[in-house]
């Protein structure tokens, strides 16, 4: 079975300086910074809900479970001048801990990533504006 969070069912709302939301798929979200949910148009034409971080932030994808692998489609659309990727993803499952930076690039880019993992923190740098737009796992079935 594969979980699938694209935002859809949120609602649009105020920045935030720090917030935890909570998904009927188990998967919590907690950020230290300014964090908030918009519309956006995709190129289709489909209206979809994004996560929008702005600034020098932390989000945490808590999955509740071992999950096998992921994807996950970010979309940058400001980068300071000086700034060399917008974003740094830390992977993490118990005692393993693995850091990937994110593209040094405006525009949208997709993440597959392969578990095991329990944890996602997408880390943005102070002048930039990150947009999460998916997010999709599949958990590890043990027997």
């Amino acid at each position: 079975m594969i979980y699938s969070e694209d935002f859809a069912r949120w609602t649009p709302s105020a920045p935030l300086p720090e917030c935890t939301w909570h998904a009927p798929t188990g998967l919590s979200i907690v950020s230290n910074g300014i964090v908030y949910s918009a519309r956006y148009q995709t190129d289709e034409g489909r209206l979809g809900t994004e996560l929008i971080i702005h600034g020098q932030c932390d989000i945490e994808f808590i999955f509740g479970q071992t999950v096998d692998c992921l994807l996950l489609e970010v979309d940058v659309n400001t980068l300071g001048r000086a700034v060399s990727t917008a974003y740094w993803l830390t992977l993490r499952d118990q005692g393993y801990t693995e850091f990937a930076p994110g593209p040094g690039t405006h525009g949208t880019s997709w993440h597959d990533v392969p578990g095991p993992l329990d944890r996602l923190t997408l880390s943005t740098l102070p002048q930039c504006t990150v947009h999460i737009r998916q997010l999709e796992w599949r958990p590890a079935w043990r027997h």
